[in-house]
């Protein structure tokens, strides 16, 4: 295992709360425990109904501050398949909802649109969690199953606080069918460095270049940290993944871009890259007025986008192919043997970018195994 390269003095500042409200159902959970002993000075609130609690604290918005975490039971399904748009190729990805809301503030995130509270939520019941997912990979055990977490917040932003990645990975090293995947744009992982992960987990980064990081992706860890984070990680036996997601469209976005695709191969091992996503900058019809009202000197919308199939804007498509080619000509350069996809985008993209229509998601599915099977000679175990 790898050791802790993280300098203390160069740490993303952690999201804290002042209050943590928790329904009393939950009182004794693995969440709720690690929450209370992670927050000594935090008013502590037990609630009998945390619904109920939810509609007291009244409407706001998703953006506003953020100093209230509430933990309570989820009763709904835990585990679904991705939400793909109409109209788009879709990679038989499934997802952990592990609760809802995020301590950062990007600006192109679909949770201002989506929330109307500032409360974030943690679902307290775990080993449920698990119980779903076990059913899940185990009604298919030839399939490998992939599966994530970061739909409705990131993964690790408050694992210094749950606990819940340390838990998710433990979990994981046991099952040999599935990969699970943790997205984050923190450097929160020093907790995780010394885990039997088994090379079953996958930590994954957004990246974006510094002047997106810095000027739109609010609260989040910098550039730099990310990659010394991926490095550490790396070092202690994961896989990673990239996500060029969203990629933005601006004056200098093909040189800043060159420019990180050639710092991340430089300064992350290759043969631990697990894959690489690619995706453009979308949002939905409403999304513009909820931006501009927050930030009226915002640049994301100001370039020209039209509506797609799946009713969303998205830039010119020739536009969106070009994007694609460069940033896909950039990474071959670097490393021919990466796998990378187009998360979100249309068959014509993708004849546009990569020459062929993958015919199902299966053929999809096909090149993701391909390359977990590549890289398990290079596990350190």
């Amino acid at each position: 295992m790898g050791s802790r390269i993280i300098a203390p003095a160069a740490r993303q500042q952690l999201p804290t709360f002042s209050k943590v409200v928790i329904e009393n159902s939950a009182v004794g959970s693995l969440i709720a425990e690690n929450v209370i002993q992670s927050l000594p000075e935090a008013e502590i609130e037990i609630i009998e109904n945390a619904q109920e609690f939810l509609k007291g604290v009244g409407k706001g918005h998703a953006h506003e501050k953020k100093d209230i975490l509430l933990i309570y039971p989820h009763k709904g399904s835990f585990i679904h398949a991705c939400p793909g748009s109409d109209g788009m190729l879709c990679c038989n990805y499934f997802i952990i909802n592990t609760g809802v809301n995020c301590s950062y503030d990007c600006e192109y995130c679909y949770l201002q649109s989506y929330l109307n509270t500032s409360v974030i939520t943690l679902f307290s019941n775990t080993d449920e969690m698990m119980n779903q997912i076990l059913k899940k990979v185990n009604s298919k055990p030839k399939y490998h199953w992939r599966i994530g977490t970061g739909e409705y917040t990131d993964s690790l932003a408050l694992e210094h606080l749950t606990g819940l990645g340390k838990f998710l990975i433990t979990e994981f090293a046991k099952i040999p069918n599935a990969t699970l995947e943790l997205k984050t744009k923190s450097n929160n992982v020093d907790s995780l460095l010394n885990l039997n992960h088994n090379g079953h987990t996958v930590i994954s980064w957004t990246m974006s270049p510094s002047f997106i990081a810095e000027t739109v992706e609010r609260k989040t860890a910098s550039i730099d940290l990310r990659l010394e984070a991926a490095k550490a990680v790396q070092q202690a036996g994961y896989s990673v993944a990239i996500h060029f997601d969203p990629i933005i469209y601006y004056t200098e976005w093909e040189k800043d871009y060159k420019n990180l695709v050639d710092r991340i191969f430089t300064e992350l091992n290759p043969k631990q890259i697990r894959w690489i996503s690619l995706g453009t900058f979308r949002h939905s019809a409403g999304f513009k007025k909820i931006l501009r009202d927050r930030f009226p000197d915002e640049f994301l919308t100001r370039a020209e986008m039209f509506p797609s199939d799946d009713g969303k804007m998205r830039y010119f498509a020739p536009l969106r192919a070009e994007m694609y080619r460069k940033m896909k000509s950039w990474i071959d350069k670097a490393d021919a043997s990466q796998f990378t996809y187009l998360c979100m985008e249309t068959k014509q993209i993708w004849q546009e970018v990569y020459g062929k229509i993958p015919l199902h998601s299966s053929e999809l599915d096909s090149g993701f195994e391909q390359r977990r099977l590549e890289l398990e000679n290079h596990y350190v175990s």
